[in-house]
C-alpha cells in the first residue's frame, strides 16, 4: 500500500504533539511494509531539511511563509470564508506539487494531517479516485472556543470567539467531503458525529515510542522540585501556566518555600520570558525532553483549553511520573483520578493535591508506577498502527500493494 501524508510542516524535531503524531505514523507504516510518501509545506517558522524523514519516507516539500499579519487577519475577518489561521497555509505552488506527487507515486490512501490540509481536499478529490482521510489531531474550533472563554482582554475575547465560530463552520463544511476520519480520541469522535459527520470514523490515539517505555524509573524520596514541559508558544499552555502561577503557585510557595517549579518548552513568547515568580525556573527549550522529564517525580499539566489529547501527558506517564492535570488536560486519555493520574480543576484542589504529594512522596511513586503500566497496555505504537491499517482496509486496500 502507498500512503500519501499531506502535512503543513515537516514533523521534526519531535518537540510537540503534532510532530510526534505524524512522525511515528510515517515510521511505523514503513516498518509494517508500506510505502510512505510525504508532501509537506515547509514553513519558515518550523523549517526543516526534508532529509530528516528519508529513512522511511519519500518527502516532497514547498517552502512557505506563514507569519501572522494583522492586516491580513483583518482583511480575512471581513472578506474570506476561510479562517485566517488556516488560510495562511494556502499555496498554488503546493497544489501543483501535490499534482506532481500523485502522478509520480499513485497513492492508495491520502491522509490529510489536520484540518488545515482540507484546503487541498477538493483538489485531491478531483485528481485521484482514492480515499481521502482526515487524521484529526483535535477538534480545531474547540481550542479557540475555550481560549476565548478564558481570555480576560475583551477585544481578544471577541476576536477569538469569532475565529472559533468561523473554524467550526469551515470544519462542518468539509466533514462530509471526506471518505473517513481517524480521530485522536473518543471524545473527538463523538464531536464529529455531533457536527454531522456520517462516514467511517475510528479513534486511534497517539502512542509512545519504545525509548520512553524502556527507561529506568527515577523517584525522589523527598520531592524538592516539580516539572512542566510543553510548547511555550502554544496559547493554551501559556494561558494555563499563567493561571496556575497566579492562583496556585504563589499560595503553594508560602507553605513550601523550598520547592522549585521548572518550566521548559520550545520558543517561549515574550510574556513567558518576563515571568517573575518565586522559585520558578524558566528553561526555554531543552536539548532532550526525555532526560529533562526524568529529573522529576511530579509533573503538572494545568490546561484550561485545548482539544485532542496531550502527548506530553502519556510520555510523562511512560516515564513513571505522577501527573497532576485538569479535566481538559486529561481529555482524550482513558485515565482515572487516583488510579493512574491526579485531576484537579479549582485552585483549592491543586493546593490540596500538591500538599498531599509533598507530604506523601510514596503515593507519587505508586501512582507513577501505575501510570507507566497503563501506557504500556494502551499506547504502544505497534498496536496502534495495526488499528490504523485495519481502518484503511475497509476501503478495500490491498496489503503491501
Amino acid at each position: 500500500m502507498t500512503l500519501l501524508q499531506i502535512t503543513n510542516r515537516i514533523p521534526y524535531p519531535l518537540n510537540d504533539g503534532g510532530a510526534i503524531a505524524i512522525y511515528y505514523v510515517s515510521k511505523y507504516m514503513y516498518l509494517a511494509g508500506h510505502q510512505v510518501v510525504i508532501a509537506s509545506l515547509n514553513t519558515n517558522k518550523h523549517y526543516q531539511d526534508p532529509s530528516v524523514m528519508n529513512e522511511f519516507a519519500q518527502v516532497y516539500t514547498h517552502d512557505i511563509n506563514t507569519d501572522l499579519s494583522i492586516w491580513k487577519a483583518l482583511n480575512n475577518l471581513f472578506f474570506s470564508n476561510i479562517p485566517y489561521n488556516i488560510q495562511r497555509f494556502l499555496s498554488q505552488e503546493f497544489s501543483e506539487l501535490l499534482i506532481e506527487v500523485t502522478q509520480k507515486h499513485p497513492p492508495d490512501i491520502i491522509q490529510l494531517e489536520g484540518l488545515h490540509l482540507c484546503l487541498y481536499l477538493d483538489l485531491m478529490k478531483s485528481i485521484t479516485h482514492v480515499p481521502v482521510i482526515l487524521r484529526a489531531h483535535n477538534v480545531e474550533f474547540e481550542i479557540w472556543q475555550r481560549l476565548s472563554q478564558n481570555e480576560k482582554n475583551p477585544l481578544k475575547k471577541v476576536y477569538l470567539n469569532h475565529l472559533s465560530q468561523k473554524i467550526k463552520k469551515y470544519e462542518i463544511q468539509n466533514l462530509n467531503l471526506l471518505d473517513g476520519i481517524l480521530s485522536i480520541s473518543s471524545k473527538d469522535e463523538n464531536h464529529f458525529r455531533k457536527l454531522g459527520y456520517k462516514g467511517p470514523i475510528k479513534t486511534v490515539p497517539v502512542g509512545v515510542s519504545e525509548k520512553w517505555l524502556n527507561q529506568d524509573l527515577f523517584f525522589e524520596e523527598k520531592i524538592t522540585q516539580i516539572g512542566f514541559l510543553g510548547s511555550l508558544e502554544w496559547l493554551p499552555n501559556v494561558q494555563g501556566l499563567e493561571w496556575f502561577l497566579d492562583n496556585v503557585w504563589l499560595k503553594f510557595h508560602e507553605q513550601f518555600p523550598d520547592i522549585e517549579l521548572h518550566i521548559a518548552g520550545k520558543k517561549p513568547i515574550e510574556k513567558v520570558k518576563k515571568w517573575k515568580y518565586p522559585k520558578v525556573v524558566i528553561h526555554g527549550e531543552v536539548p532532550d525532553a526525555l532526560e529533562y522529564l526524568k529529573s522529576f517525580s511530579v509533573v503538572i499539566v494545568p490546561l484550561l483549553s485545548g482539544s485532542g489529547m496531550r502527548v506530553k501527558v502519556i510520555e510523562s506517564m511512560a516515564l513513571g511520573k505522577c501527573i497532576i492535570t485538569t479535566s481538559i488536560g486529561a481529555e482524550g486519555i482513558d485515565v482515572q483520578h487516583y488510579k493512574n493520574i491526579i485531576v484537579a480543576n479549582q485552585p483549592s484542589e491543586w493546593l490540596k493535591e500538591l500538599e498531599n504529594l509533598i507530604k506523601n512522596p510514596t503515593f507519587a511513586i505508586q501512582l507513577g508506577e501505575k501510570a507507566r503500566e497503563f501506557v504500556k497496555e494502551h499506547y504502544e505504537w505497534s498496536h496502534l498502527i495495526q488499528e490504523m491499517q485495519n481502518f484503511y482496509q475497509q476501503f478495500k486496500i490491498k496489503e503491501n500493494a
